[in-house]
């Protein structure tokens, strides 16, 4: 046809965002850590449990995004000292890459 305008349906569809949906289900930390003034420096644990509660499997890929879900602060508490150092172990039990 002659002159006829040519008629284009688009068809735009949302994609839902996916969701993360990670909680901490343990923390395991020592109540206190006593440090005297002529003693060695002390290295403590504290365990965190991380679980994953979206619908699919999340992926850690490498130990810095791993480092990035939990963030941990120690303060000392009576004041005189610097605040304690916090590190993540590279190494067992923290592995990365982890699918959860």
């Amino acid at each position: 046809m002659a002159g006829a305008v040519p008629h284009i349906l688009l068809a735009v569809a949302r994609k839902q965002a996916e969701v993360h949906d990670l909680a901490i289900t343990k923390l395991t930390a020592p109540k206190l850590i006593n440090l005297k003034a002529a003693g060695p420096a002390l290295t403590k644990r504290v365990k965190v449990t991380i679980q994953n509660r979206s619908a699919h499997d999340e992926v850690i890929p490498s130990f810095e995004v791993l480092a990035s879900l939990v963030t941990i602060q120690a303060s000392n508490v009576l004041g005189g000292c610097s605040a304690p150092v916090v590190t993540l172990i590279s190494g067992p039990p923290n592995h990365a890459p982890r699918t959860l």
